[in-house]
């Protein structure tokens, strides 16, 4: 459809139970049965299709839709395997399945959450979120919650790794693999221009209220509006305010003059005088 709400085009594709396309940028994907297809998101042609091995259950489908950035597109079969796909030579670049021994179906499942350098799928049997390197499908990191991992789709924020368990959200250090923060709600996350909305939803534990949201500011990086200082001026006294804006309204902020004449100073509302 198009953003008037007309309709631009209408493929014809096998029928699969919870398959939804993944839109990136302008190229336009699905992930029906076994085949991973790259349409043209004009008419909907299929331009090429990758037919993918499914292992235990070998009857097709996937787990709701693919997940894509400008190189590379991943998907979680049916069987458990975690699978990425080379959008430049269009083949299978590596798979994973389960690492642990005694559980050979469904290890991973959900939708993966992918950073620069790491994708991230939630791993059924331990209940942890297992890190792999994009290049070689190497597994780096496990981050493990307190309690079990409830959600199918770990969330990458800025640096962070958000994961929600039966009652609360982990929010994770990526590099470091340290819990940083914990946030007292479970459910469906999402993120929009600096908040953290929490969408709550009924577990084996506590019953929400439906159609509860919850909102969350997520941590903003401080804008210094001012781009230029005023020049200094022989034997007279040098005032200059510099302008910031933050959206963490109830967050303080610090100012520090790390490479300045030591005659100057600044103040803790950021304020040079000299």
């Amino acid at each position: 459809f198009t953003l008037e709400g007309s309709e631009s085009f209408l493929s014809p594709l096998p029928q699969s139970y919870r398959q939804t396309p993944t839109l990136q940028g302008d190229r336009l994907f699905t992930w029906v049965g076994n085949d991973l297809n790259e349409h043209n998101s004009k008419t909907g042609e299929i331009i090429w299709s990758l037919t993918l091995e499914e292992g235990f259950y070998n009857s097709g489908g996937f787990i709701d839709y693919p997940v894509v950035t400008d190189e590379e597109a991943f998907v979680t079969t049916r069987s458990g395997t975690l699978v990425c796909v080379d959008l430049a030579t269009r083949q299978l670049r590596w798979e994973t399945k389960t690492p642990f021994p005694n559980q050979e179906d469904r290890n991973f499942w959900g939708m993966p959450a992918v950073s620069k350098e790491l994708v991230f799928i939630h791993s059924r049997f331990t209940r942890e979120i297992i890190a792999f390197d994009i290049t070689t499908g190497e597994q780096k990191m496990i981050y493990a919650p307190d309690r079990p991992v409830e959600g199918r789709q770990p969330m990458v924020l800025g640096d962070h790794l958000l994961i929600t368990g039966q009652l609360e959200t982990y929010v994770f250090e990526i590099t470091t693999g340290k819990l940083s923060q914990t946030l007292p709600t479970s459910g469906y996350l999402s993120y929009s221009n600096g908040f953290l909305v929490n969408t709550k939803r009924p577990s084996s534990i506590i019953t929400y209220p439906r159609n509860q949201i919850e909102a969350y500011f997520a941590n903003d990086v401080p804008d210094i509006t001012t781009r230029a200082l005023p020049p200094l001026t022989t034997w007279s006294p040098y005032s200059a305010q510099i302008e910031v804006t933050h959206l963490d309204q109830n967050e303080a902020l610090t100012f520090e003059l790390i490479d300045a004449p030591s005659y100057l100073s600044i103040s803790e509302t950021g304020l040079i005088t000299g």
